[in-house]
């Protein structure tokens, strides 16, 4: 079976744009996780994707959304490559952030997302920082 991360990992080095959803342009992180999906043919979890919104906080409707599409989270215990993490902004902070989890050659988790840091789509290991940044996990199904 395919995984979200296998797909993800050709967008690497993508320039990161607010609202981006052209992976041969630029994406954000809701952007790299619809190109992966799409690019996997999971076309069903793309009907529900928007860009009107701002970089601020969206009061559960990212969550919201994520579950729509991807169903009830898992939990953070049993996270593994290919998940769906919704990520808050700091600790204790909103939900703001979505990245896509992946086996990294150490061994240990990846996270694939779009970084403010590196202003494009990157990879780094699921330091603890990020890990305890994680709010929700989503597992997806893959094509029904």
């Amino acid at each position: 079976m395919s995984r979200l991360d296998l797909a993800a990992r050709q967008f690497l080095g993508v320039p990161f744009h607010h609202q981006g959803r052209d992976p041969t342009l630029a994406v954000d992180c809701i952007g790299l996780l619809s190109a992966s999906c799409e690019a996997l043919g999971w076309l069903h979890y793309l009907t529900h994707d928007r860009t009107d919104y701002s970089p601020a906080p969206h009061d559960g409707v990212l969550e919201a959304q994520l579950q729509d599409a991807f169903g009830a989270p898992v939990p953070k215990s049993d996270m593994q490559a290919g998940d769906v993490v919704a990520m808050r902004s700091g600790l204790g902070g909103p939900i703001r952030h979505v990245g896509i989890l992946g086996d990294h050659p150490s061994g240990e988790l990846s996270l694939i997302h779009t970084s403010a840091t590196t202003h494009c789509v990157t990879e780094h290991i699921l330091n603890p920082a990020a890990r305890r940044l994680i709010a929700l996990v989503f597992r997806p199904a893959g094509e029904p």
